[in-house]
């Protein structure tokens, strides 16, 4: 079995942490009973992003003087997914997550703007000054002017003239002051904000990824071998502490229905034939031979309770039963009355409850043939069955 374990590193800008993770091994011990996340690859869990993003938006993750503004923007797990990406959709969002979100212990606003004007101030250049310039000025007239009132002799025709001069030193950045979300903009774009308890939410103490307490319920499949027989079992597993039933689906192939129970006999700690329960490290014992896992009833948004298994019965049925002649809707009433009249039946009526009398005979002549194949069985005496058969419809 595999998971994550998240952490979290310094981001571009110290005070800041970005989120990290990798996938590490994991027991099945640990998945059912603890709830760590079963991680099998790719889109095998619809609900895993929109759960854990759905943690992420939480507000009580967002730090309070950030949310006016829009630096605790909400975080999707949908938008802009890659479809010819091999990465799963959850991947994808957690490399968004550390590509557009901070972490932080606590941050005000006011601590906000002293990092973005330190950060500003340790790279000030050129590049930065007109940046800010633009953002503040709406035309180049407005620059223009901006700029003249700091250096008189400056002279633009045209936006190429201004790359002719070093803002950098024409400009500093108390110049801007006052500007405070353009000066914020300026050192975190896009970025939105989040307290590094989230983390918390969303793991172990280890830091392995986990949404829920435990998990009760998953699929296995069995195949057979040599020793137990060909063929494979689906069985819908259910934990209840140390204990798992195994529930398998039970086709009318006798091949399979043989596997089923020799599986049983093989691994069971109680009485059951086709459905058994296993102790939990057993199972986990299983998985290294020819048995494989899956948590595809694992849903994180809407509680479920496992999936149902079904077994089929060989049908048993007539077909067809007849007394005397075989006789159709073609019939003749004479053909019908003939046989009532043989056993002894009233033959009046019309010809749909001649039909009807002639079932009700079928049905009586049946069950006593049946019954005279169970008495044969049984040894019961002749006489008996004598005075039963001879009995008056």
């Amino acid at each position: 079995m595999r998971t994550f374990r998240l952490w979290f590193e310094p981001a571009d800008i110290p005070d800041f942490k970005k989120l990290c993770w990798k996938i590490i091994d994991v027991s099945l011990v640990d998945v059912l009973k603890n709830g760590i996340h079963p991680w099998q690859g790719k889109e095998h869990y619809c609900s895993l992003g929109e759960k854990f993003t759905q943690i992420l938006n939480k507000e009580e993750f967002k730090p309070v003087e950030l949310i006016e503004f829009i630096y605790c923007s909400d975080i999707s797990s949908s938008a802009h997914r890659h479809y010819y990406s091999d990465k799963s959709q959850f991947e994808e969002i957690l490399e968004r997550i550390s590509e557009n979100v901070y972490f932080v212990d606590k941050l005000t606003y006011l601590e906000l703007l002293e990092i973005a004007k330190r950060v500003l101030r340790e790279k000030w250049s050129h590049q930065i000054a007109y940046s800010l310039l633009k953002n503040i000025c709406d035309s180049f007239d407005s620059i223009r002017s901006f700029l003249k009132k700091k250096s008189p002799k400056i002279k633009l025709s045209g936006y190429s003239d201004i790359d002719s001069y070093n803002l950098a030193k024409i400009l500093s950045l108390d110049d801007f002051s006052g500007e405070d979300s353009i000066i914020i903009s300026e050192v975190m774009g896009t970025y939105s904000f989040r307290s590094v308890e989230f983390l918390k939410q969303v793991t172990d103490v280890e830091g392995r990824l986990k949404l829920v307490e435990s998990i009760s319920h998953f699929q296995m499949i069995a195949y057979g071998d040599s020793e137990l027989g060909f063929g494979s079992v689906l069985y819908n597993c259910t934990r209840n502490g140390e204990k798992v039933r195994f529930i398998p689906e039970i086709p009318t192939d006798k091949k399979i229905r043989e596997l089923a129970i020799n599986i049983s006999e093989k691994y069971k700690s109680d009485n059951g034939h086709y459905c058994f329960d296993a102790n939990i490290n057993q199972v986990e014992n299983m998985l290294e031979g020819k048995y494989s896992i899956n948590f595809s009833s694992l849903n994180y948004i809407n509680k479920n309770n496992g999936r149902s298994s079904f077994g089929k019965v060989n049908p048993s049925k007539i077909e067809v039963y007849s007394v005397g002649r075989v006789v159709s809707y073609r019939s003749c009433n004479e053909t019908i009355k003939e046989i009532l009249k043989n056993h002894g039946m009233s033959m009046t009526g019309r010809k749909e409850e001649l039909f009807d009398k002639l079932a009700s005979l079928a049905s009586v002549v049946y069950e006593k043939t049946f019954l005279f194949w169970m008495i044969i069985s049984i040894n019961i005496s002749l006489s008996k069955l004598k005075a039963y058969l001879t009995k008056p419809l």
